[in-house]
């Protein structure tokens, strides 16, 4: 599992971006805590990465 820090320093995302993809429905956290935390899978790393790709093609994501 990884946290929202790790994920965004492994795969330069912003924090900011990852909540908005989950906002919109394109990304769930494995699992978020009572607190908020959010903790990643490897698959959603994956799933982050294809997001990713698609910003970088033009694609819009919302």
């Amino acid at each position: 599992m990884y946290t929202l820090n790790e994920v965004c320093r492994r795969t330069g995302i912003s924090a900011r971006s990852l909540r908005y993809w989950e906002r919109l429905g394109l990304l769930s956290p494995t699992v978020v805590t009572a607190h908020g935390h959010r903790s990643y899978s490897r698959p959603d790393l994956e799933v982050i990465v294809e997001l990713q790709m698609l910003v970088i093609l033009g694609h819009t994501l919302s």
